[in-house]
């Protein structure tokens, strides 16, 4: 006899007793069948969804990039506050959104305002609020920058790349540029206070009348003391080893202005 004829027989024999074990079977299969559907359709959604994002993501990343070359300055800072947006959204994007900015930074924009003031006359002549900076869009980006949230400046793959970029008479109060590269940049004049540059590399940048009040300097490589000396600054600033506070910085802002006004010619403008 068959295994199939035994179970036939079985069946016959035991009928009333296995119909509803066979209909809770048939209901928990049907059961799973509908959770599996459903679990799927799902997945399907959150793929489709995830694809979205990320090609919105590009659509608007590549928008706010061409937005950056127009002549329009309000087109300009549209497209530096999309990327802001968008590095916030993206952790894929956020570091080739970084070296985007910095470039734009780096390479600088023709600007049709006045010419920025010697570094002297911005020292002796203007308060921090009144002096004459870098571009509107060149500023727009470092306030982005300095800005960044505290746990994507943990995952900063590279530094800030700001070497030679004329930033003279920037605001870059309480912005958070640690580990920056600002060698051979122009720092005349930048107002730098509650300014974070720790471990910041400052070969050659030019910081006669940097502002350095309670400036974070801790671990900066190639700062002299030359440097150091020919900007203003106060007790709070913190040095890295083997500098020292400038008897000037034990004085007001405003009579160090002077000081130094006495002690540097003015700069012809570049």
């Amino acid at each position: 006899m068959s295994w199939l004829s035994v179970a036939w027989d079985t069946y016959k024999a035991n009928r009333e007793a296995l119909t509803p074990l066979g209909a809770l079977v048939g209901g928990v299969i049907v059961a799973w069948k509908a959770l599996h559907e459903v679990r799927t359709a799902r997945e399907r959604h959150l793929d489709q969804s995830k694809a979205d994002r990320e090609r919105r993501i590009t659509e608007n990343f590549s928008k706010a990039v061409e937005q950056l070359g127009s002549d329009q300055l309000p087109t300009r800072l549209g497209g530096i506050y999309s990327l802001e947006r968008i590095s916030r959204e993206s952790e894929r994007d956020y570091w080739p959104i970084m070296e985007t900015l910095t470039a734009f930074v780096r390479e600088g924009r023709p600007s049709t305002s006045a010419p920025i003031s010697s570094a002297v006359e911005m020292v002796t002549k203007a308060e921090p609020s009144q002096k004459r900076g870098p571009p509107t869009d060149i500023q727009a980006v470092l306030d982005v920058l300095g800005r960044r949230e505290k746990k994507v400046r943990k995952q900063d793959k590279d530094c800030l790349h700001l070497e030679g970029a004329d930033l003279r008479g920037a605001n870059l109060i309480s912005g958070h540029f640690e580990g920056a590269n600002f060698n051979k940049a122009n720092l005349a004049g930048a107002y730098l206070k509650h300014t974070n540059l720790k471990d910041a590399f400052l070969w050659d940048a030019k910081l006669n009348g940097a502002i350095l009040v309670s400036t974070q300097l801790k671990g900066a490589t190639g700062l002299t003391q030359g440097q150091v000396d020919e900007a203003l600054g106060d007790e709070g600033t913190v040095l890295p080893k083997g500098l020292y506070m400038p008897a000037h910085w034990s004085k007001p802002l405003k009579e160090q202005r002077i000081e130094l006004s006495k002690l540097r010619p003015a700069e012809e403008e570049p």
